[in-house]
């Protein structure tokens, strides 16, 4: 380590952020360094160095943390905790039972990262909280459900945020109550049909209730990606039309309608060589729109070589010669269609070239090659934001169709060619050159982009993460299964954390249980957990996660009878 330290000549960024944080505490700075405010929004979570860099911030400007806080009393345990164990303790040693034994139900269960945070920001004493008010910031949920309907008892979600507000209480579950449903389901395919029903109806009884009312979170984002378009885009099926959009899966780092179109954008403003042909045919939903296979792919490639393409796309990229450019190798397997490879048969001084497939291979072959050439040459010029806007999706269309098993990325990439679209409109005269184009939207496929595609005016699916779980009327937990949920650390052995964990250390575990409690928070009317019950290859039952069967133990414990009605087995 201390090695590649001198190599690098840069200090690692946590001795970075010491040395600010001393810095900080020596006295004033300069004026005009530092903003006024620091307002900071929607933390699950920081590092404890990040804990004492806010703290010592709060010495020369005021800084404000708005968090999503299950109960209001965990300040004050957290304040007891430090003054039972000393602040060193309290801030070096994680919660562990005595903090579970003292805290309500679910937060007990679920809550462990949220607690160990507010233990965090509350400190040793040296930075301490200004004044405090609740001032009807804990909402009351089930209170105002029972004065805007008396005689109805109050939805059950309702009651179980509440319960979480004041304390222990009886809960109640109402005949004909929807708002908290837990849907074991026979595979994968079968949850997210099951779900897209529960959804529609919720949609058809509910004519308030918009797509975009609605986010569906899994931890199974990629496992889930390949089959929403069949599920969610079936509307010759369902009869309805329901817009929907995948975010938190990268459109630009894997080989498929995303990756396809920035290569074919880039290379068009460059020299079509071999090796820039063959990026561009490497890809399998240009492939599959084509009825060909990577192995024909790869035959077509040798071909081309054998035949004597170079580069260049036609004459006008050679000087006038189109000898050894693509048009040219296309024109030699047309005429070796109809013409034998001999010595001496050369046509308008281009030989025919005989491909060695049956015909049908043939056309799919020139088919390809035929396409790829026009939009290459179209490519080529330079186009205003609003001809790029109205070429593309045509491109899409004729040279990856549907999109086959990359469908999925449809909706967000034409999401991104639109929204880039709206930023460039402030120049509409401005002529850009693909490979600008090509930029830009590989910059908003990014991963980082598309982890913020919520509230799009569609329907959300994303990857459940802490404090994705952003207010809707509608959230549903997908794919809840017991060997993926909660997900678990996978550091080597030599890890320090291995050897003792300290509190404020990162778990997966924790983040993926405290989800559950944020999801419960932050739906609404309505709550669906889903989960795979029987194996799809062998059929054998399975178990939902350990916190799903935790919570439905839970449940059952205070709703007695009542609570097998939770459980809609389809």
């Amino acid at each position: 380590m201390r090695a590649l330290h001198r190599r690098l000549g840069v200090d690692p960024f946590g001795l970075r952020v010491e040395r600010v944080i001393a810095r900080l505490r020596r006295g004033p700075l300069p004026p005009g360094c530092l903003p006024p405010r620091l307002r900071l929004f929607a933390l699950s979570s920081l590092a404890p160095v990040q804990v004492r860099l806010l703290q010592a911030l709060s010495g020369h400007l005021p800084v404000e943390l708005y968090l999503l806080t299950p109960c209001p009393d965990l300040w004050q345990r957290a304040q007891e905790r430090r003054a039972r164990l000393s602040a060193a303790r309290a801030l070096r040693d994680p919660l562990e039972a005595e903090w579970l034994l003292a805290a309500p139900g679910l937060e007990a269960r679920f809550g462990r990262l949220g607690g160990e945070f507010l233990q965090l920001l509350e400190g040793g004493g040296e930075a301490q909280l200004g004044a405090s008010s609740d001032d009807g910031l804990f909402l009351l949920p089930a209170t105002a459900a029972r004065q805007r309907r008396p005689l109805t008892a109050p939805p059950l979600l309702a009651q179980l945020q509440e319960q979480l507000v004041v304390g222990d209480g009886a809960l109640q579950l109402g005949a004909g109550d929807r708002s908290l449903q837990f849907l074991p389901c026979a595979g994968a395919l079968r949850q997210l049909e099951v779900v897209r029903d529960q959804l529609l109806q919720l949609l058809a009884a509910d004519a308030s209730l918009q797509p975009r009312d609605i986010l569906v979170m899994t931890p199974q984002i990629d496992r889930f990606a390949p089959l929403l378009p069949a599920v969610f885009g079936d509307s010759a099926a369902t009869g309805v039309d329901l817009p929907w959009r995948l975010t938190d899966r990268s459109q630009h780092s894997q080989a498929g309608l995303g990756r396809s179109l920035l290569t074919l954008l880039q290379r068009s403003g460059e020299r079509l060589s071999a090796s820039a042909l063959e990026a561009i045919l490497d890809s399998p939903p240009l492939q599959a729109r084509f009825g060909l296979t990577a192995t024909a792919t790869a035959d077509l490639q040798q071909l081309l070589q054998r035949g004597g393409f170079r580069w260049g796309l036609d004459g006008r990229d050679r000087g006038g010669d189109a000898s050894h450019s693509l048009a040219w190798a296309i024109d030699r397997l047309l005429l070796g269609l109809v013409l034998p490879e001999a010595r001496g048969v050369a046509p308008a001084a281009t030989a025919p070239l005989a491909s060695g497939a049956d015909l049908d291979r043939s056309g799919r072959w020139l088919h390809l090659l035929g396409r790829l050439r026009h939009w290459l040459a179209r490519l080529g010029r330079a186009r205003t934001a609003g001809a790029w806007a109205s070429l593309l999706p045509q491109l899409m269309a004729d040279l990856y169709g549907d999109g086959g098993e990359a469908a999925w990325e449809l909706p967000g990439l034409l999401a991104a060619i639109d929204d880039w679209h709206r930023d460039a409109i402030a120049a509409p005269e401005l002529e850009l050159e693909a490979a600008v184009l090509a930029a830009a939207l590989e910059e908003r496929l990014a991963v980082d982009s598309g982890r913020f595609g919520h509230r799009s005016g569609a329907l959300t699916i994303s990857a459940l993460e802490p404090m994705r779980a952003i207010p809707h009327r509608v959230i549903v937990l997908l794919g809840l299964d017991a060997d993926q949920f909660p997900r678990q650390g996978q550091r080597p052995a030599f890890h320090l954390m291995e050897r003792q964990r300290l509190l404020g250390d990162p778990s997966p575990a924790d983040q993926d249980r405290y989800v559950l409690l944020e999801a419960l928070l932050s739906a609404r009317e309505h709550l669906l957990i889903s989960w795979s019950n029987r194996a799809e290859h062998s059929g054998e039952p399975l178990q939902p996660a350990a916190p799903v069967r935790q919570w439905l133990d839970w449940l059952a414990a205070r709703l007695g009878p009542a609570a097998a009605g939770l459980t809609r087995h389809t």
